[in-house]
Formats: structure tokens, C-alpha cells, sequence
């Protein structure tokens, strides 16, 4: 009798850590998708932009805070929001989520730069 109690306490931890192996293993991989797809900046989808209008782009993420004929951008952050501020290696200037045009107003590169004039 006891050796059938020992042999379902083992059956019943090793389905419960298959289970937790699993989850873990799951949340890896989509992770790692996220940071594949959005790895210029976290709010935005650079496998979705490319490829896409800038209208495309307007109408999921909103209006743009800058725009030029081969250019457009949101704004993200300004260098004195950031960590290094507090040790002075920042430069105070705001950072911009470029998108740039191409001749058949398709978006075909990401970047993130500083402010226009900047």
C-alpha cells in the first residue's frame, strides 16, 4: 500500500511540474516574440510598420508629432527623463520613433533619433 501512495505522489509532482515547465516555456517564447517585433522601442510594432502607409500607421497608433515629406515620427522620451540624467551622461534632447518614406510612400526603415534640429 505504501508503495502505490509514493508512486502517485510522484505521478501527481511530475504532471504538476511538465505543467509549470510548460507555462514557463510558453512565456519565454512570447516574450521573446514581443522583443523581436518591437525592438527599436517597446510601444511600437516594427514588423507591423514596415511594409505599411504612414496613414496605416496613423490610424493605429495616433496623430504624429513630426512630420516631413520622407519622415515621420512620435515622440518618445526626453534625454532628461531618463536614469543617466541623474549621473549627468544624458543630453537633454528628446527622442523621436522615426519612420522614413520611401519614393512610393511605403515605410521602409525604424529608427530611434533626437529631436529635428537637435
Amino acid at each position: 500500500m505504501e508503495k502505490r501512495k509514493k508512486h502517485e505522489y510522484l505521478k501527481k509532482h511530475i504532471i504538476i511540474s511538465a505543467v509549470i515547465i510548460s507555462i514557463v516555456t510558453m512565456l519565454s517564447m512570447l516574450i521573446t516574440i514581443l522583443i523581436i517585433s518591437h525592438s527599436t522601442y517597446y510601444k511600437y510594432n516594427d514588423s507591423w510598420i514596415i511594409g505599411r502607409t504612414p496613414e496605416e500607421v496613423k490610424a493605429r497608433y495616433g496623430e504624429f508629432n513630426f512630420k516631413s515629406s520622407y519622415l515621420v515620427g512620435y515622440y518618445i522620451y526626453s534625454g532628461s527623463d531618463t536614469l543617466s540624467n541623474l549621473f549627468r551622461l544624458s543630453d537633454n534632447l528628446d527622442r523621436y520613433y522615426y519612420m522614413y518614406i520611401n519614393e512610393d510612400g511605403i515605410i521602409y526603415k525604424v529608427d530611434v533619433g533626437i529631436q529635428p534640429g537637435g
